[in-house]
């Protein structure tokens, strides 16, 4: 089983699925294996006992019935699991609750994810916590007051390895309301992985999150946009998270990669394209030469002279005829 890690020069790209797949198992495999080929780290899905997150007394509970229609079993989650061990994909979950969270736990998955809305669940945490598991907890809501608390709580209960996701519960989420500022003071203050849950049109503000340094990206998924669904209109579909991906990793490779030094083959080929010192006309013996005796030209001649000590030759005598576009060598004067 793959590992949840956190890296600083390569981000953990989560495709969330949520309840995209509307409890139809089929569409979950489809979407499992879509994420995979489209390069993300992660698949993740929600995982919720409707019975412990809603009040059975309300009948007309339309949230109650939908969320009921929409959890997979054990089994079911099982099957979702294993394909996503044939992909090559890590399958985790969000539990919004102990029950799931003890589901999640059987299950054997390698970490669990928090939403912003048990983002204070201290409740929920506690269980989490005997697990040994690395977590993932989204932040929308919260205060920087709460983010310590839930900080010192995490603590206290010695979770060796999480990561607070910066992001804002406004589906969609409009441009001008995010504020990358807050989730780099986030890492500053508490000095843990911070990422980024994205619940904006499009792939922009993910871009952005990771050249900013976020190194978890958490996207929501989906196969088609016109599927029924809460989340719909916001997911990507699998060409638009391939090109999340990839646009991802060229910001990597270009702000966060360690850059090689320059190889012998390298240099040769720069050096190819630089200048030597040249006559830019006959200059007879016993010239002086001036700025506009000289020339900068290709191809660069190691005997020659760099046109950066061009300084060194203006004013001196020649001591022999140098004819035009010949090299300017060291020594000659």
């Amino acid at each position: 089983m793959k590992e949840i890690n956190f890296f600083d020069k390569k981000s953990l790209i989560i495709a969330e699925v949520g309840i995209n797949h509307n409890g139809n198992i089929a569409i979950a495999l489809e979407l499992v294996e879509k994420a995979a080929k489209a390069g993300a780290d992660v698949i993740k899905f929600q995982t919720l006992s409707p019975e412990t997150n809603f009040n059975l007394t309300d009948k007309d509970n339309k949230l109650y019935r939908f969320f009921k229609k929409t959890t997979f079993s054990l089994k079911e989650y099982q099957q979702i699991k294993k394909k996503a061990e044939k992909e090559r994909i890590i399958f985790m979950s969000s539990a919004a609750d102990v029950p799931s969270a003890r589901l999640l736990y059987k299950l054997g998955i390698p970490g669990i994810k928090l939403s912003s809305s048990n983002f204070t669940n201290f409740h929920l945490i506690s269980e989490l916590a005997k697990y040994n598991l690395p977590l993932i907890l989204s932040s929308g809501m919260a205060t920087i007051k709460e983010m310590k608390q839930t900080y010192d709580f995490l603590i206290k209960l010695k979770v060796k390895k999480f990561a607070f996701l910066y992001c804002l519960v406004e589906y969609p989420t409009q441009f001008e309301n995010i504020n990358f500022k807050i989730m780099e003071k986030m890492r500053q203050l508490f000095s843990i992985p911070v990422g980024f849950s994205d619940h904006t049109l499009g792939i922009t503000a993910a871009f952005v999150a990771r050249a900013k340094g976020a190194c978890i990206i958490e996207k929501h998924f989906t196969l088609d946009r016109k599927l029924l669904g809460p989340d719909q209109e916001i997911s990507l579909e699998p060409d638009e998270l391939r090109k999340l991906v990839l646009g991802v990793r060229d910001i990597e490779a270009m702000l966060f990669a360690n850059k090689p030094r320059i190889n012998s083959e390298k240099k040769i080929e720069i050096l190819k394209t630089r200048r030597s010192l040249y006559a830019f006309r006959d200059l007879e013996k016993g010239k002086v030469i001036e700025f506009d005796d000289i020339a900068a030209k290709r191809p660069y001649n190691k005997k020659g002279i760099d046109p950066r000590n061009y300084m060194t030759i203006i004013g001196k005598k020649t001591q022999q005829l140098i004819k035009r576009n010949q090299l300017i060598r060291k020594g000659i004067f």
